[in-house]
């Protein structure tokens, strides 16, 4: 059977610090049928060189925020499948093998996600709201585009990611795609670490606050669309 491509989208702007290694677990892939675009936000370091050191094809970002890197990789995207990763964090090899060995065995199912785990990086003060015991120590089913692994099919589907949200719209793709019951899988095992760090989007006081306006919207938005069905 012939391997189906994945076109692996990165938005980065300026991470040089994480991005080589982030692009390091991108090749040690167990699943070698890829390729990798990475979005760039206008870095003004290094972060391009090290993507073209990796055989990735870069797109200048035209859009702004997050989402509209994702929008821009996913409609530059040639592969059956799409998957996200952050720019700094990681992958288990064999997080590709396994998602699309899944999908290629279930036509029905349009995407999976897998587990996923926070580590903090070296040097840096754990955030907050991860102070909760043991919260490092666990993994979590999450809304994260960095653990999903998508047909690329799903995207016309559902639409893309909503550029008005600055911080939730990964949270509000995952609402949508769940309020039009599209089948969907979850592999049990941890193949995304999530790196904690200074820079991290959602981590500061007024990113919490905004976090928190923007997901009580989209649950909001969810609930009157499931009002609207029955």
């Amino acid at each position: 059977m012939k391997e189906g491509l994945v076109s692996i989208v990165i938005p980065v702007k300026n991470g040089e610090r994480f991005l080589a290694a982030t692009l390091d677990s991108v090749r040690a892939q167990t699943y070698t049928h890829y390729e990798i675009i990475v979005v760039d936000g206008h870095s003004a370091d290094r972060s391009v060189e090290i993507a073209l050191r990796y055989a990735a094809r870069v797109i200048g970002q035209q859009s702004l925020g997050l989402a509209g890197a994702w929008n821009e990789g996913i409609a530059a995207a040639q592969g059956e499948f799409v998957a996200f990763l952050d720019s700094d964090d990681l992958w288990a090899p064999r997080k590709l093998a396994l998602q699309v060995g899944y999908l290629e065995q279930h036509p029905a199912v349009q995407f999976t996600v897998t587990l996923a785990r926070f580590f903090l990086a070296e040097g840096a003060v754990l955030p907050p709201a991860f102070e909760r015991p043991g919260l490092l120590e666990t993994a979590h089913v999450g809304p994260f585009p960095g653990n999903l692994l998508a047909r690329r099919s799903l995207f016309a589907a559902v639409g893309d990611f909503d550029p008005q949200l600055a911080i939730a719209s990964d949270v509000e793709w995952f609402a949508r795609v769940k309020d039009l019951g599209i089948p969907m899988a979850v592999i049990p095992e941890t193949l995304l670490f999530k790196r904690l760090h200074e820079a991290n989007l959602s981590h500061g006081a007024l990113s919490q606050a905004v976090w928190s306006r923007e997901v009580v919207a989209v649950m909001k938005a969810s609930l009157d669309r499931q009002r609207g069905r029955q």
